[in-house]
């Protein structure tokens, strides 16, 4: 299987895949996101949007398999689209709205890190909180430094299960694709001094 932004002779029959990313908000182009392409769950190919934030993919595809893209860009919540058809397009046109990421609160304890959303009515918002020894801070001195996006993509529990993330179910003969349809979802981002933190566990 080859992915890529030119066409590439090979055995297997290709079509033209136009990725479009768009802010989910503005819906303005996407100069500089990127879609990653995975077939059968294995990641075959990237290439990074111009600056009308479109992508042209020549794709090797046969019916029958899986295939999922995902766009990505620094400061939005990277989105997922699985992809299917019967039949082997000739040419295909694809468009990714990507969620930008909101500003949540952030409160640290001497044993626990909790992140709250921006909004006055917390009441109906998701929080996170976990154990304070899993966050990799460095030292105390850059904890005035902190910030936290807390997002929730609504967008993501749609009925139609569009976005839902593929999986799969593996025994010792056989592998299944499944739907994973999320009945809450979340984005939580940390950065310190302009740098993405790495919670462990």
């Amino acid at each position: 299987l080859t992915v890529g932004s030119g066409r590439v002779l090979t055995a297997e029959p290709q079509f033209a895949l136009k990725v479009l990313l768009r802010d989910l908000v503005t819906r303005q182009a996407l100069s500089g996101a990127s879609v990653d392409v995975y077939m059968n769950h294995t990641l075959t190919g990237s290439a990074q949007a111009g600056e009308i934030g479109e992508v042209l993919l020549w794709v090797s595809y046969s019916p029958g398999l899986s295939l999922t893209l995902l766009g990505h860009k620094e400061g939005y919540v990277p989105t997922p689209l699985p992809w299917s058809t019967s039949k082997r397009p000739i040419f295909s046109a694809v468009t990714m709205l990507l969620l930008p990421h909101s500003q949540g609160n952030i409160w640290l304890y001497e044993d626990s890190v909790l992140i709250t959303g921006k909004l006055p009515d917390s009441s109906s918002h998701p929080k996170v909180r976990f154990p304070k020894n899993l966050l990799a801070l460095a030292d105390n001195g850059n904890i005035s430094s902190l910030m936290a996006y807390l997002t929730v993509p609504q967008h993501h529990l749609g009925k139609d299960c569009a976005n839902c993330t593929p999986g799969v179910i593996s025994s010792k003969s056989v592998l299944r694709n499944i739907e994973l349809k999320a009945v809450a979802a979340v984005s939580v981002l940390l950065r310190s001094g302009g740098e993405e933190l790495q919670v462990r566990g």
